[in-house]
């Protein structure tokens, strides 16, 4: 190496190279001063050569304490794909300490101002890899914006995910936009990396996209929707419930039931708290979500409740579920030990019957609709309409079935001739 300014051979350089380490007294002289005879001959080397002993000994200056400026320029400055795929498999997943250290000292990127060319060469793993090196340079951060916006635009899903991460440090109108674009991306980690961005952003109408994750088949996109709409989670809206008017609870409760896929699951738990306060609020909450279907069961057990309040509340709610099941309970209502209970249950079983009326007749209309020009009848595979529309037929045109109609209980049968013979009697 002393020699070097006699014999000028490269070979015997890059040979020097081959065998050093970076902790090489002698290397570490030439590297450290410009004016040493064989200092730009050795850069030269670490820039270009191809062999991996010597790109190997160049990587190796990311792990010391305190490398060679030079040394760190020579990693910058090489954009050849074979040496960043060795860069990027080292650092790829994890930066330690050291590395992210000397990373941080490095200012200039020889690819940074195509990074088309030298992204659209890499797989998914070195794409996201070269993302969190840039990150943890102090290249100009416009310049590495560039290159995480072609990445998440362009990139193999492992690139986006990266991209998406080290999106987050950036803000500004561009950014913004990326962000909103990246919600449609088809990758359900890279949604769920936006969804925990977009919202502090500021971003105009993004909580109705927000909203229309609510539906996502993929966990990891409606758990990042339940963290960044935290606030909408049934423990709060429980919580809350009292204090909210009618406008506001209402809303919220969809928000809610849309958001937090734990509702259902949660509010059982409410319905079979010991306490009665509780289970009448949860009661409540079960009319004001639209989830009294998806607990019927639970509801209608608490008709055995020893709280008549409790009991009164079952029979309300339980006209909106106009199902067999709550039909029977209702019926089993009417003989509660409680007046205002059975007239509560009075009450729903009629509401039941209207609601029940109303979609046969929507059922009907909607056959006439969809009947062939050139046919008079109902099509075969309307029949799950018409048994529909049978469900409150009177017993003299319809087979209907007891808990249809209640007709073979002389309790149900007062319930629907009630209203009956009230009107008879005020038209007398």
């Amino acid at each position: 190496m002393q020699a070097f300014g006699r014999h000028r051979r490269d070979d015997v350089i890059e040979a020097f190279l081959l065998i050093a380490r970076p902790g090489n007294t002698t290397l570490t002289a030439v590297l450290s001063d410009p004016f040493h005879p064989a200092h730009l001959a050795v850069v030269d080397q670490l820039l270009h050569s191809p062999a991996r002993g010597v790109m190997s000994l160049l990587l190796n200056y990311l792990e010391e304490q305190t490398p060679p400026s030079a040394a760190l320029t020579a990693l910058g400055k090489r954009s050849d794909i074979a040496f960043l795929r060795h860069m990027l498999r080292r650092i790829k997943g994890h930066v330690a300490k050291t590395v992210a250290a000397n990373l941080r000292r490095i200012q200039d990127v020889a690819w940074i101002g195509n990074p088309a060319e030298v992204i659209d060469a890499l797989d998914g793993d070195e794409q996201g890899a070269a993302i969190e090196m840039l990150m943890a340079t102090r290249v100009r951060r416009l310049d590495v914006f560039r290159a995480v916006a072609y990445t998440l635009a362009n990139g193999e899903p492992a690139g986006r995910r990266a991209a998406a991460v080290a999106l987050a440090e950036f803000s500004g109108s561009e950014a913004n936009n990326l962000a909103a674009m990246a919600l449609d991306d088809d990758d359900p980690q890279v949604q769920a990396t936006i969804i925990l961005q977009v919202r502090s952003r500021g971003i105009p109408g993004v909580l109705s996209r927000l909203l229309d994750f609510a539906e996502s088949p993929h966990d990891v996109v409606r758990t990042a929707l339940r963290k960044t709409l935290d606030e909408f989670n049934f423990e709060r809206f429980f919580a809350s419930f009292d204090k909210l008017d009618d406008q506001v609870r209402d809303t919220t409760a969809s928000l809610v039931r849309r958001i937090d896929h734990r509702a259902a699951e949660l509010l059982g738990r409410e319905l079979a708290s010991p306490s009665p306060t509780r289970r009448l609020q949860a009661l409540a909450v079960a009319d004001v979500m639209g989830l009294v279907s998806e607990v019927e069961q639970r509801i209608i057990d608490l008709l055995d409740d020893t709280d008549h309040a409790v009991r009164g509340e079952v029979v309300r709610v339980l006209a909106s579920s106009p199902s067999d099941q709550a039909v029977q309970a209702l019926l089993k209502a009417l003989g509660d030990s409680n007046d205002l209970v059975r007239e509560a249950a009075e009450a729903s079983l009629l509401e039941i019957r209207q609601l029940r009326a109303e979609a046969a007749q929507l059922n009907r209309d909607t056959v006439v609709v969809e009947r062939s020009p050139t046919s008079d009848t109902v099509p075969r595979d309307a029949g799950h309409v018409a048994s529909a529309a049978e469900v409150d037929r009177s017993p003299s045109d319809s087979g209907a079935t007891p808990l249809e109609l209640g007709g073979a209980d002389p309790t149900a049968d007062a319930v629907v001739a009630e209203p009956t013979e009230a009107r008879r009697t005020s038209d007398g």
